[in-house]
């Protein structure tokens, strides 16, 4: 698959990988274009492969190891700062998708791309089981990324429907209430509570 990189016309190879009974398939990738040769894959791309490598394994220790000391993380859940609540959300969220059970929970994600001047794109996808109801989710979500010097996620943006994932994941009330900013802020400052309750009972975790 060839996509144009943004604003700027460059084309890039783009992959696309899905975990399959609990094994990483090989790449997709599209017909070679006679326009140009398939380039080396680019160091920074290689890091988003190991960040969804490491969450389809529900690996946070793994996950952990693709950030930068003073990454940021900012979805319509969480607004993070610093290694320990960035990859202390992503040992919360490992952890509640095995306790949601394994075999409900599978991530694809493809159009991997990163550039010359740090930045990183991806689209992934997630099925689990959200614990509070029980209910199944489908989260289809864009990611943004930057890098450091050494190639480690500086800043990291996931984007995804709202209202869409509420009324998944809550069912009646989510569909109703989930186009409500008030609701929103309701969603994050619980979430941010869990995150703090979960960090208090690990503090293992913010020496890591």
């Amino acid at each position: 698959m060839v996509v144009s990189g943004p604003r700027r016309g460059r084309e890039f190879q783009v992959l696309q990988f899905e975990i399959i009974g609990g094994s990483l398939q090989a790449p997709i990738i599209g017909a070679p274009s006679h326009r140009f040769f398939a380039p080396t894959m680019h160091a920074n791309q290689a890091t988003i492969n190991q960040l969804y490598e490491a969450f389809a394994r529900l690996d946070p220790e793994a996950m952990s190891a693709c950030y930068a000391d003073n990454a940021t993380f900012e979805d319509e859940a969480f607004l993070l700062s610093g290694r320990r609540e960035v990859t202390g959300m992503w040992h919360m969220l490992c952890r509640a998708a095995q306790a949601g059970g394994r075999a409900d929970w599978r991530l694809q994600w493809r159009d991997v791309v990163a550039d010359e001047e740090r930045r990183g794109w991806a689209n992934w996808e997630a099925h689990y089981r959200f614990g509070a109801t029980g209910r199944m989710v489908h989260n289809q979500v864009e990611a943004r990324f930057t890098f450091d010097e050494q190639g480690r996620i500086l800043t990291h943006l996931d984007r995804f429907n709202f209202w869409r994932w509420s009324w998944q994941a809550m069912g009646v009330p989510g569909g109703l209430l989930g186009w409500s900013p008030m609701f929103r802020t309701q969603v994050r400052k619980q979430a941010l509570a869990n995150l703090e309750k979960f960090l208090a009972q690990n503090p293992q975790l913010g020496s890591s």
